[in-house]
Protein backbone atom coordinates (compact mmCIF):
# COMPACT_ATOMS: atom_id res chain seq x y z
CA UNK A 1 0.00 0.00 0.00
CA UNK A 2 2.26 2.40 0.61
CA UNK A 3 4.76 1.41 -2.29
CA UNK A 4 1.35 1.97 -4.46
CA UNK A 5 1.12 5.31 -2.19
CA UNK A 6 4.32 6.69 -2.98
CA UNK A 7 4.13 5.77 -6.60
CA UNK A 8 1.43 8.20 -7.02
CA UNK A 9 2.67 11.23 -5.26
CA UNK A 10 5.58 10.35 -7.66
CA UNK A 11 3.44 11.21 -10.92
CA UNK A 12 2.05 13.38 -8.88
CA UNK A 13 4.86 15.60 -8.24
CA UNK A 14 5.75 14.62 -12.14
CA UNK A 15 2.90 16.31 -14.34
CA UNK A 16 2.26 19.26 -11.34
CA UNK A 17 2.86 22.84 -12.11
CA UNK A 18 6.72 23.98 -11.18
CA UNK A 19 6.69 27.77 -9.97
CA UNK A 20 10.04 29.16 -9.47
CA UNK A 21 9.61 31.71 -7.31
CA UNK A 22 13.07 33.39 -7.53
CA UNK A 23 13.40 36.58 -9.22
CA UNK A 24 16.42 37.71 -11.28
CA UNK A 25 17.71 40.79 -11.07
CA UNK A 26 18.80 42.31 -14.81
CA UNK A 27 20.22 46.07 -15.02
CA UNK A 28 20.86 47.86 -17.88
CA UNK A 29 21.85 50.98 -19.56
CA UNK A 30 19.46 52.20 -22.31
CA UNK A 31 20.48 51.82 -25.70
CA UNK A 32 22.23 48.20 -24.57
CA UNK A 33 20.40 45.26 -25.92
CA UNK A 34 19.89 42.53 -23.08
CA UNK A 35 18.95 38.61 -23.93
CA UNK A 36 16.30 36.60 -21.00
CA UNK A 37 17.62 32.99 -21.27
CA UNK A 38 15.19 30.29 -21.32
CA UNK A 39 17.81 27.22 -20.50
CA UNK A 40 16.07 25.42 -23.26
CA UNK A 41 19.02 24.02 -25.29
CA UNK A 42 15.95 23.53 -27.63
CA UNK A 43 12.29 23.58 -27.68
CA UNK A 44 9.71 20.62 -28.61
CA UNK A 45 6.61 20.42 -30.98
CA UNK A 46 4.87 20.07 -27.70
CA UNK A 47 6.36 23.18 -25.98
CA UNK A 48 4.49 26.21 -25.81
CA UNK A 49 6.97 29.60 -24.41
CA UNK A 50 5.39 32.62 -23.70
CA UNK A 51 6.97 35.95 -22.24
CA UNK A 52 5.09 38.54 -20.45
CA UNK A 53 5.97 42.26 -19.26
CA UNK A 54 3.98 43.56 -16.47
CA UNK A 55 1.23 41.34 -17.22
CA UNK A 56 0.83 42.05 -20.93
CA UNK A 57 1.89 39.29 -22.43
CA UNK A 58 4.61 40.26 -25.61
CA UNK A 59 5.98 37.41 -27.14
CA UNK A 60 4.49 33.48 -27.78
CA UNK A 61 6.38 30.16 -29.64
CA UNK A 62 3.15 27.99 -30.35
CA UNK A 63 3.42 25.24 -32.93
CA UNK A 64 6.62 26.80 -34.82
CA UNK A 65 4.75 30.40 -34.95
CA UNK A 66 6.71 33.25 -33.21
CA UNK A 67 4.12 35.93 -31.92
CA UNK A 68 5.30 39.38 -30.82
CA UNK A 69 2.77 42.04 -29.67
CA UNK A 70 2.80 45.12 -27.98
CA UNK A 71 3.56 48.82 -28.63
CA UNK A 72 7.51 47.84 -28.71
CA UNK A 73 7.16 44.58 -31.05
CA UNK A 74 9.86 45.64 -33.29
CA UNK A 75 12.34 45.60 -30.48
CA UNK A 76 11.38 41.91 -28.92
CA UNK A 77 12.99 39.35 -30.59
CA UNK A 78 13.09 35.38 -30.27
CA UNK A 79 15.05 32.43 -30.48
CA UNK A 80 13.29 30.06 -32.50
CA UNK A 81 15.52 26.94 -30.81
CA UNK A 82 15.49 28.10 -27.83
CA UNK A 83 12.77 30.63 -27.00
CA UNK A 84 15.24 33.27 -25.56
CA UNK A 85 13.95 36.76 -25.70
CA UNK A 86 15.92 39.57 -26.91
CA UNK A 87 15.28 43.05 -26.23
CA UNK A 88 17.36 45.85 -28.79
CA UNK A 89 18.14 49.45 -27.78
CA UNK A 90 16.66 48.81 -24.63
CA UNK A 91 15.03 51.86 -23.24
CA UNK A 92 13.86 52.98 -19.53
CA UNK A 93 10.15 52.11 -20.81
CA UNK A 94 11.31 48.73 -21.10
CA UNK A 95 11.92 48.77 -17.17
CA UNK A 96 9.72 45.66 -15.64
CA UNK A 97 8.79 42.48 -14.69
CA UNK A 98 9.28 40.16 -17.49
CA UNK A 99 7.66 36.51 -16.68
CA UNK A 100 8.40 33.47 -18.87
CA UNK A 101 5.88 30.85 -18.58
CA UNK A 102 7.04 27.35 -20.30
CA UNK A 103 4.28 24.55 -20.81
CA UNK A 104 4.66 21.04 -22.24
CA UNK A 105 2.72 17.80 -21.21
CA UNK A 106 4.83 17.14 -18.49
CA UNK A 107 3.57 20.35 -16.93
CA UNK A 108 4.78 24.24 -16.67
CA UNK A 109 7.66 26.19 -15.16
CA UNK A 110 8.03 29.65 -14.57
CA UNK A 111 10.82 32.18 -14.48
CA UNK A 112 10.26 35.86 -13.40
CA UNK A 113 13.09 38.86 -14.69
CA UNK A 114 13.10 42.03 -12.75
CA UNK A 115 14.53 44.51 -15.38
CA UNK A 116 15.50 48.10 -14.56
CA UNK A 117 16.67 50.56 -17.68
CA UNK A 118 19.09 53.30 -16.65
CA UNK A 119 19.07 56.38 -18.45
CA UNK A 120 21.01 57.33 -20.54
CA UNK A 121 21.13 61.35 -20.86
CA UNK A 122 25.14 61.18 -21.09
CA UNK A 123 25.70 57.57 -21.90
CA UNK A 124 27.66 58.55 -25.49
CA UNK A 125 28.36 55.27 -26.84
CA UNK A 126 30.00 57.58 -30.08
CA UNK A 127 33.33 58.26 -28.87
CA UNK A 128 35.78 60.40 -31.11
CA UNK A 129 39.25 60.39 -30.36
CA UNK A 130 42.79 61.76 -32.02
CA UNK A 131 44.30 59.58 -33.61
CA UNK A 132 47.22 58.39 -31.62
CA UNK A 133 44.97 58.76 -28.31
CA UNK A 134 44.21 55.91 -26.14
CA UNK A 135 40.34 55.15 -25.69
CA UNK A 136 39.18 52.60 -23.10
CA UNK A 137 35.72 51.66 -23.86
CA UNK A 138 34.08 50.36 -20.24
CA UNK A 139 32.30 47.11 -19.81
CA UNK A 140 30.33 48.62 -17.15
CA UNK A 141 30.67 45.60 -14.74
CA UNK A 142 33.04 43.80 -12.22
CA UNK A 143 33.98 40.53 -13.42
CA UNK A 144 32.11 37.67 -10.51
CA UNK A 145 32.93 34.59 -10.93
CA UNK A 146 31.75 32.82 -14.17
CA UNK A 147 31.74 35.98 -16.21
CA UNK A 148 31.85 35.94 -19.81
CA UNK A 149 33.04 39.42 -21.54
CA UNK A 150 33.71 38.75 -25.04
CA UNK A 151 34.83 41.87 -27.04
CA UNK A 152 33.85 42.08 -30.87
CA UNK A 153 34.93 44.51 -33.50
CA UNK A 154 33.18 44.36 -36.74
CA UNK A 155 31.70 40.99 -35.44
CA UNK A 156 35.07 39.31 -35.15
CA UNK A 157 36.41 38.53 -31.76
CA UNK A 158 39.45 40.27 -30.50
CA UNK A 159 39.92 39.57 -26.50
CA UNK A 160 37.99 37.09 -24.17
CA UNK A 161 38.05 37.26 -20.31
CA UNK A 162 36.92 34.23 -19.34
CA UNK A 163 37.73 33.23 -15.84
CA UNK A 164 36.66 30.05 -15.46
CA UNK A 165 38.05 28.62 -18.29
CA UNK A 166 41.40 30.97 -17.62
CA UNK A 167 41.06 32.58 -20.71
CA UNK A 168 42.32 36.34 -20.71
CA UNK A 169 43.39 37.03 -24.34
CA UNK A 170 43.88 39.72 -26.93
CA UNK A 171 43.98 39.20 -30.88
CA UNK A 172 45.88 41.44 -33.51
CA UNK A 173 42.47 41.09 -35.40
CA UNK A 174 41.40 39.38 -38.45
CA UNK A 175 43.76 41.52 -40.65
CA UNK A 176 46.35 42.62 -37.72
CA UNK A 177 45.36 45.99 -37.48
CA UNK A 178 45.31 45.63 -33.30
CA UNK A 179 48.56 44.06 -33.00
CA UNK A 180 50.29 45.26 -29.52
CA UNK A 181 47.68 47.98 -29.01
CA UNK A 182 44.69 45.78 -27.03
CA UNK A 183 44.94 46.08 -23.18
CA UNK A 184 41.96 44.33 -20.98
CA UNK A 185 41.46 44.90 -17.53
CA UNK A 186 41.69 41.98 -15.58
CA UNK A 187 39.17 43.44 -13.04
CA UNK A 188 36.41 44.87 -15.24
CA UNK A 189 37.19 43.51 -18.55
CA UNK A 190 37.31 46.53 -20.22
CA UNK A 191 38.98 46.83 -23.07
CA UNK A 192 41.55 49.83 -24.04
CA UNK A 193 42.71 50.76 -27.51
CA UNK A 194 46.18 52.28 -27.20
CA UNK A 195 47.75 54.86 -30.20
CA UNK A 196 44.89 54.67 -32.35
CA UNK A 197 44.51 54.73 -35.94
CA UNK A 198 41.97 56.01 -38.36
CA UNK A 199 42.11 51.66 -39.48
CA UNK A 200 40.74 51.26 -35.76
CA UNK A 201 37.26 53.36 -36.54
CA UNK A 202 34.34 51.21 -36.20
CA UNK A 203 31.24 49.32 -34.55
CA UNK A 204 33.07 47.59 -31.17
CA UNK A 205 30.92 45.14 -29.12
CA UNK A 206 30.77 43.76 -25.44
CA UNK A 207 28.93 40.68 -24.79
CA UNK A 208 28.84 39.98 -20.90
CA UNK A 209 27.53 36.67 -20.31
CA UNK A 210 26.51 36.39 -16.37
CA UNK A 211 27.72 33.99 -14.49
CA UNK A 212 24.11 33.03 -13.70
CA UNK A 213 23.17 31.86 -17.01
CA UNK A 214 19.99 33.82 -16.81
CA UNK A 215 21.12 36.50 -19.11
CA UNK A 216 23.31 37.76 -21.54
CA UNK A 217 23.53 41.65 -22.12
CA UNK A 218 25.46 43.56 -25.39
CA UNK A 219 27.31 46.78 -24.96
CA UNK A 220 27.62 48.22 -28.35
CA UNK A 221 30.26 51.33 -29.04
CA UNK A 222 31.31 53.30 -32.32
CA UNK A 223 34.76 54.54 -32.34
CA UNK A 224 35.48 57.75 -34.44
CA UNK A 225 39.52 58.01 -34.52
CA UNK A 226 39.98 60.92 -37.11
CA UNK A 227 42.42 64.23 -37.14
CA UNK A 228 46.08 64.94 -36.34
CA UNK A 229 48.28 64.02 -33.45
CA UNK A 230 48.98 66.88 -31.19
CA UNK A 231 51.48 65.33 -29.62
CA UNK A 232 53.40 68.84 -29.26
CA UNK A 233 53.05 72.73 -29.15
CA UNK A 234 55.30 75.29 -29.68
CA UNK A 235 54.62 78.51 -28.03
CA UNK A 236 56.75 82.14 -27.21
CA UNK A 237 57.31 82.80 -23.97
CA UNK A 238 54.89 85.32 -22.53
CA UNK A 239 51.92 83.87 -24.70
CA UNK A 240 49.13 81.67 -23.94
CA UNK A 241 48.55 78.07 -25.09
CA UNK A 242 45.26 76.12 -25.20
CA UNK A 243 45.50 72.55 -24.89
CA UNK A 244 42.42 71.46 -26.03
CA UNK A 245 40.51 68.31 -24.78
CA UNK A 246 38.98 67.96 -28.60
CA UNK A 247 35.53 67.02 -26.59
CA UNK A 248 32.48 69.68 -27.59
CA UNK A 249 30.99 69.34 -24.12
CA UNK A 250 31.58 67.44 -21.16
CA UNK A 251 28.96 65.01 -19.99
CA UNK A 252 27.14 64.98 -17.21
CA UNK A 253 29.07 62.22 -15.32
CA UNK A 254 32.38 62.68 -16.78
CA UNK A 255 35.45 62.53 -14.94
CA UNK A 256 38.84 64.80 -16.35
CA UNK A 257 42.17 65.27 -14.89
CA UNK A 258 44.74 67.82 -16.25
CA UNK A 259 48.27 66.55 -15.12
CA UNK A 260 52.09 68.01 -15.35
CA UNK A 261 54.66 65.63 -14.97
CA UNK A 262 52.63 63.07 -12.72
CA UNK A 263 51.05 66.06 -10.42
CA UNK A 264 47.10 66.82 -10.80
CA UNK A 265 47.35 70.24 -11.81
CA UNK A 266 43.23 70.55 -12.48
CA UNK A 267 40.41 68.34 -12.13
CA UNK A 268 36.53 68.55 -13.44
CA UNK A 269 34.11 66.50 -11.89
CA UNK A 270 30.74 67.65 -13.82
CA UNK A 271 28.26 65.80 -11.24
CA UNK A 272 29.74 68.09 -8.73
CA UNK A 273 29.91 71.20 -10.41
CA UNK A 274 33.58 70.93 -9.71
CA UNK A 275 35.99 72.64 -11.68
CA UNK A 276 39.60 72.87 -10.00
CA UNK A 277 42.55 74.44 -10.92
CA UNK A 278 45.82 73.28 -8.35
CA UNK A 279 47.95 76.07 -9.51
CA UNK A 280 49.75 75.52 -5.78
CA UNK A 281 52.53 73.17 -8.02
CA UNK A 282 55.64 72.07 -5.78
CA UNK A 283 57.68 75.50 -7.21
CA UNK A 284 54.33 77.25 -7.77
CA UNK A 285 55.51 77.55 -11.52
CA UNK A 286 51.17 77.89 -12.54
CA UNK A 287 50.24 80.02 -9.95
CA UNK A 288 47.64 82.53 -11.33
CA UNK A 289 48.26 80.94 -14.97
CA UNK A 290 46.04 78.31 -15.57
CA UNK A 291 42.51 79.00 -17.04
CA UNK A 292 39.89 75.87 -17.36
CA UNK A 293 37.09 75.98 -19.93
CA UNK A 294 33.69 74.73 -17.89
CA UNK A 295 32.30 73.32 -20.77
CA UNK A 296 34.92 71.46 -23.50
CA UNK A 297 37.55 71.30 -20.30
CA UNK A 298 40.49 72.41 -21.97
CA UNK A 299 43.10 73.62 -20.69
CA UNK A 300 44.89 77.22 -21.14
CA UNK A 301 48.31 78.23 -20.13
CA UNK A 302 48.14 82.16 -19.67
CA UNK A 303 51.68 84.55 -19.69
CA UNK A 304 54.26 80.76 -20.55
CA UNK A 305 57.42 80.41 -19.16
CA UNK A 306 60.05 77.87 -20.30
CA UNK A 307 59.60 75.88 -16.97
CA UNK A 308 56.34 75.09 -18.15
CA UNK A 309 58.23 72.93 -21.21
CA UNK A 310 57.51 69.07 -20.51
CA UNK A 311 54.54 66.55 -20.82
CA UNK A 312 50.79 67.08 -20.41
CA UNK A 313 48.24 64.62 -19.59
CA UNK A 314 44.58 64.74 -19.54
CA UNK A 315 42.50 61.40 -18.79
CA UNK A 316 38.57 61.93 -19.36
CA UNK A 317 36.85 59.20 -17.77
CA UNK A 318 33.01 58.59 -18.65
CA UNK A 319 30.55 55.76 -17.56
CA UNK A 320 31.28 54.35 -21.04
CA UNK A 321 35.13 55.20 -21.79
CA UNK A 322 38.18 56.36 -20.70
CA UNK A 323 40.38 58.67 -23.44
CA UNK A 324 44.46 59.23 -22.68
CA UNK A 325 46.21 62.05 -24.16
CA UNK A 326 49.68 63.43 -24.20
CA UNK A 327 50.90 66.72 -25.40
CA UNK A 328 54.52 67.90 -25.33
CA UNK A 329 54.94 71.84 -24.99
CA UNK A 330 57.72 73.55 -25.19
CA UNK A 331 58.08 77.02 -24.39
CA UNK A 332 61.00 79.43 -26.54
CA UNK A 333 62.69 82.54 -26.20
CA UNK A 334 60.65 84.86 -28.66
CA UNK A 335 63.75 86.89 -29.62
CA UNK A 336 65.24 83.00 -30.88
CA UNK A 337 64.96 82.29 -34.59
CA UNK A 338 63.22 79.17 -35.78
CA UNK A 339 66.31 77.39 -36.60
CA UNK A 340 68.38 78.69 -33.45
CA UNK A 341 65.16 77.54 -31.23
CA UNK A 342 65.35 73.90 -32.92
CA UNK A 343 68.87 73.47 -31.98
CA UNK A 344 68.38 74.89 -28.30
CA UNK A 345 65.24 72.62 -27.91
CA UNK A 346 67.20 69.64 -28.69
CA UNK A 347 69.74 70.79 -25.98
CA UNK A 348 67.21 71.63 -23.64
CA UNK A 349 66.10 67.88 -24.34
CA UNK A 350 69.61 66.16 -23.76
CA UNK A 351 69.68 68.74 -20.75
CA UNK A 352 67.06 67.99 -18.59
CA UNK A 353 67.33 64.00 -19.12
CA UNK A 354 70.70 65.23 -17.31
CA UNK A 355 68.89 67.38 -14.97
CA UNK A 356 65.89 64.61 -14.31
CA UNK A 357 68.67 62.32 -13.79
CA UNK A 358 70.25 63.94 -11.27
CA UNK A 359 66.74 65.18 -9.59
CA UNK A 360 66.02 61.57 -9.62
CA UNK A 361 69.21 60.95 -7.55
CA UNK A 362 69.11 63.66 -5.05
CA UNK A 363 65.18 63.30 -4.78
CA UNK A 364 64.87 59.22 -4.61
CA UNK A 365 62.70 59.15 -1.52
CA UNK A 366 59.71 60.85 -3.20
CA UNK A 367 60.03 58.55 -6.57
CA UNK A 368 57.37 56.47 -5.95
CA UNK A 369 54.90 59.47 -5.04
CA UNK A 370 55.25 60.79 -8.78
CA UNK A 371 53.39 57.61 -9.34
CA UNK A 372 51.09 57.69 -12.53
CA UNK A 373 47.40 57.98 -11.64
CA UNK A 374 44.53 56.12 -13.27
CA UNK A 375 41.26 57.55 -12.67
CA UNK A 376 38.15 56.11 -12.75
CA UNK A 377 35.24 56.49 -9.65
CA UNK A 378 32.76 55.72 -6.83
CA UNK A 379 29.26 56.62 -6.05
CA UNK A 380 27.75 58.39 -2.81
CA UNK A 381 27.09 55.44 -0.13
CA UNK A 382 29.04 52.83 -1.91
CA UNK A 383 32.77 51.56 -0.09
CA UNK A 384 36.58 51.84 -1.01
CA UNK A 385 39.40 50.09 -0.12
CA UNK A 386 42.91 51.59 -1.15
CA UNK A 387 45.92 48.99 -1.47
CA UNK A 388 48.99 49.82 -1.09
CA UNK A 389 50.82 46.45 -1.46
CA UNK A 390 54.00 45.51 -0.70
CA UNK A 391 53.71 46.66 2.87
CA UNK A 392 56.11 45.00 5.23
CA UNK A 393 54.98 44.32 9.13
CA UNK A 394 57.79 46.17 10.29
CA UNK A 395 57.06 49.18 7.80
CA UNK A 396 55.80 52.75 9.06
CA UNK A 397 52.83 54.03 7.67
CA UNK A 398 51.66 57.33 7.46
CA UNK A 399 48.29 58.13 5.44
CA UNK A 400 47.25 61.86 4.22
CA UNK A 401 43.95 63.39 3.06
CA UNK A 402 44.74 66.58 1.56
CA UNK A 403 47.80 67.15 3.14
CA UNK A 404 46.37 66.27 6.52
CA UNK A 405 47.46 62.85 8.55
CA UNK A 406 44.44 60.87 8.77
CA UNK A 407 46.13 57.37 10.32
CA UNK A 408 49.33 56.14 11.11
CA UNK A 409 51.28 53.10 11.84
CA UNK A 410 54.11 52.76 13.85
CA UNK A 411 54.34 49.01 13.16
CA UNK A 412 51.98 45.92 12.27
CA UNK A 413 52.12 44.99 16.06
CA UNK A 414 51.30 48.39 17.60
CA UNK A 415 48.34 48.82 14.99
CA UNK A 416 46.68 51.94 13.69
CA UNK A 417 46.18 55.14 15.08
CA UNK A 418 43.45 57.43 13.11
CA UNK A 419 44.19 61.14 13.94
CA UNK A 420 40.96 62.65 12.30
CA UNK A 421 37.93 62.34 12.71
CA UNK A 422 36.69 63.73 9.74
CA UNK A 423 35.22 60.92 8.60
CA UNK A 424 33.01 59.96 11.67
CA UNK A 425 34.36 56.17 12.24
CA UNK A 426 33.91 55.28 8.49
CA UNK A 427 37.12 54.69 8.04
CA UNK A 428 38.72 50.81 8.57
CA UNK A 429 42.43 50.09 8.64
CA UNK A 430 44.18 46.69 7.91
CA UNK A 431 46.86 46.30 10.32
CA UNK A 432 48.52 43.66 8.21
CA UNK A 433 48.40 45.19 4.51
CA UNK A 434 48.14 48.73 5.53
CA UNK A 435 44.99 48.85 3.39
CA UNK A 436 42.62 51.93 4.02
CA UNK A 437 39.09 51.41 3.54
CA UNK A 438 36.33 54.33 3.33
CA UNK A 439 33.19 53.09 3.92
CA UNK A 440 29.56 54.70 2.80
CA UNK A 441 31.22 57.31 0.86
CA UNK A 442 30.43 61.07 0.77
CA UNK A 443 31.15 63.93 -1.99
CA UNK A 444 33.28 65.47 0.54
CA UNK A 445 35.52 62.34 0.38
CA UNK A 446 36.98 63.10 -3.28
CA UNK A 447 40.84 64.06 -3.00
CA UNK A 448 43.89 62.73 -2.96
CA UNK A 449 45.14 60.38 -0.43
CA UNK A 450 49.06 59.95 0.22
CA UNK A 451 50.08 57.13 1.71
CA UNK A 452 54.04 57.70 3.03
CA UNK A 453 56.34 54.29 3.98
CA UNK A 454 59.01 54.27 6.25
CA UNK A 455 61.61 51.43 5.97
CA UNK A 456 64.88 50.59 7.41
CA UNK A 457 65.35 55.13 7.26
CA UNK A 458 64.30 55.50 3.49
CA UNK A 459 60.91 56.82 2.88
CA UNK A 460 58.35 55.54 -0.57
CA UNK A 461 55.14 56.13 -1.18
CA UNK A 462 51.59 55.90 -3.33
CA UNK A 463 48.91 58.29 -4.10
CA UNK A 464 45.64 57.61 -4.76
CA UNK A 465 43.15 60.41 -6.07
CA UNK A 466 39.46 59.24 -5.23
CA UNK A 467 36.71 61.04 -6.81
CA UNK A 468 33.34 60.17 -5.12
CA UNK A 469 30.11 60.99 -7.61
CA UNK A 470 26.95 62.24 -6.00
CA UNK A 471 24.19 59.30 -6.57
CA UNK A 472 22.04 59.68 -9.51
CA UNK A 473 18.72 61.07 -9.16
CA UNK A 474 15.97 58.60 -8.75
CA UNK A 475 14.16 59.33 -11.98
CA UNK A 476 17.24 58.10 -13.92
CA UNK A 477 16.25 54.48 -12.20
CA UNK A 478 19.97 54.08 -11.58
CA UNK A 479 20.10 50.79 -9.17
CA UNK A 480 22.65 48.81 -10.77
CA UNK A 481 25.99 48.48 -8.81
CA UNK A 482 27.30 46.45 -11.71
CA UNK A 483 26.97 49.30 -14.30
CA UNK A 484 30.35 51.04 -12.84
CA UNK A 485 33.47 50.39 -11.59
CA UNK A 486 32.76 49.58 -7.39
CA UNK A 487 36.65 51.38 -7.01
CA UNK A 488 38.70 54.32 -7.41
CA UNK A 489 42.43 53.94 -7.16
CA UNK A 490 44.93 56.04 -8.32
CA UNK A 491 48.54 54.72 -7.42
Amino acid sequence: MKIALIHVLFLLFEICVFVDADIETVSVTEGDSVTLHTNVTEIQSSDVIEWRLNGSRIATISDDSIITEGSSRDRPKLDKQTGDLMITNIRTTDSGEYKLKIRNTRGSSEQTFSVSGVSGVDEVKSVSVIVGDSVTLNSGTIIQRDDVIEWRFLNSPIAEHNRKTGNFSTSDGPDGRFRHRLQLDPQTGSLTIRKTGPKHSGFYEAVIRKSSRTHTIHRSYSVTASGEMKSALSVKEGESVTLNSDLTEIQRYDLMLWMFEDTVIAEIIKAQKRFSIYDDFPDERFRDRLKLDEKTGSLTITDTRTEHDGLYELKINSIRFNIHKRITVTVSDPGLSAGTVVGISVGVVLLAYAVAAAVIYYRHWISELKARIDPQRVFEGESITLNPDGVLQDDTLLWMFRGAHIAARESAALGFTVHDQRFGGRLELDDKTGSLTIMNTIAADSGLYELQIIRSGKISGKRFFVSVFINIPEENNRNNPEDVPLTTVYG
